[in-house]
């Protein structure tokens, strides 16, 4: 398995960071394409649904990444993803090694924690109110694993130049890289250096779906397979970032999730999840917002179905939309804007966007352009619900 996953090409020559490829196709404006395992998805049937349950699956998968490695992290920020990439070993009772869950626990001094707003600014409380429980409840019922947490604001404030930025890959933004960087953690550090396998496992990433003239197509896309980050500065040959869900080496659960997802969707009562699909599968006709936007309302919305025995009702904010500076964020935009800290990210972000080419851009200038490539899953008729 590649320490990178996926390729960016330009003039012939591969990039694995995003932000590099990007600034090497301005020299000459040239295009930039993208690979991730394409010659092995495009041969792959998608229109046909695999037998297994999804929780058969998963239970598969996490064995299959159980044996891969020595020891296993998983990165577990409490969402529907990770929860149920979490419990998907626990519950097999395959073994974990560690929990790694990323908070800014020294800079949200004076935040005003509410559970009662479910906006994107208000995303920072979901630590309280999701993360932290469910950490709780693994603590009593699995004393073994070990459970880390990630304090990354005492990264981000010793940000001294640009670098943190040419770091973040798509998404610009001051917590991108350091969420999931493990250089802190020396137990991590020696087991990586001692030639210990080490699977960093990310919850990555949910079937997207989109509508073309009668058809549904299953995206694979770089935004997606970029949010997990380098988990070392030192790039460790035995030491890989793995995605649970997007993977060639079980893609019948892209291809399983992305069926159940269609046909939950054309359920009588969910209709409004059609119209989503439909709105996101026609970017011009709704502007890019980081509220209430169609994207969020897709992912939320299918979370029951395709995480069928792991799906916990636990406190969600509103999904960002955008890349760059998202609102999701807003603990730092606000706590911290007096200080020096935040004038240097605020400064050197502004500075990259001015020197940006907008060919490269998308979103109106708020994300970089995406990439990705499409598998027909079938006629919208085949997964509309249907009465005897």
């Amino acid at each position: 398995m590649a320490y990178e996953l996926g390729n960016y090409i330009v003039n012939g020559q591969k990039y694995t960071n995003k932000i590099q490829a990007i600034l090497e196709a301005q020299k000459t404006l040239a295009d930039i394409t993208w690979d991730f395992h394409n010659d092995f998805f495009n041969k792959i049937d998608w229109t046909t649904e695999p037998q297994l349950s999804l929780p058969q699956m998963y239970k598969i998968r996490a064995q299959q990444i159980r044996d891969q490695y020595d020891y296993i992290v998983i990165m577990f920020s409490g969402g529907a993803d990770s929860t149920n990439v979490l419990y998907s070993f626990l519950d097999n009772n395959i073994r974990v090694d560690e929990i790694v869950s990323s908070a800014p626990m020294s800079g949200l001094n004076n935040w005003n924690w509410n559970d009662q707003d479910a906006s994107v600014n208000n995303t920072i409380s979901e630590t309280k109110y999701a993360l932290f429980p469910i950490l709780d409840e693994v603590a009593v019922k699995f004393p073994n694993v070990r459970i880390t947490i990630n304090d990354y604001f005492e990264d981000i404030i010793k940000f001294k130049t640009d670098e943190w930025l040419y770091r973040c890959q798509d998404w610009i933004n001051p917590v991108s890289f350091v969420k999931g960087n493990l250089d802190k953690f020396k137990h991590l550090v020696n087991l990586a250096e001692q030639g210990k396998r080490i699977g960093v496992v990310w919850g990555a990433e949910k079937p997207i779906l989109r509508y073309d003239n009668g058809s549904i197509y299953s995206l694979v896309a770089d935004g997606g397979v970029n949010v997990p980050d380098p988990p070392f500065t030192v790039e460790y040959p035995n030491v890989d970032k793995v995605l649970f869900y997007w993977t060639a080496d079980y893609a019948d659960i892209m291809v399983k999730q992305s069926h159940v997802a269609a046909k939950y969707a054309y359920k009588k009562e969910n209709l409004w999840l059609v119209d989503a699909m439909k709105q996101l599968s026609n970017p011009g006709a709704w502007v890019a917002a980081d509220t209430n936007n169609p994207k969020g309302d897709w992912q939320r919305g299918i979370i029951p179905a395709i995480y069928p025995t792991t799906f916990k009702d636990v406190f969600q904010c509103q999904k960002s939309n955008i890349a760059f500076m998202p609102l999701q964020h807003d603990w730092f935009y606000t706590l911290h804007k007096d200080t020096r800290i935040y004038q240097l990210i605020e400064s050197d972000f502004k500075l990259f966007h001015k020197n940006i080419n907008p060919k490269y851009f998308a979103l109106n200038g708020k994300s970089f352009i995406k990439f990705n490539y499409r598998h027909k899953i079938g006629h919208y008729s085949t997964f509309m619900e249907t009465t005897v």
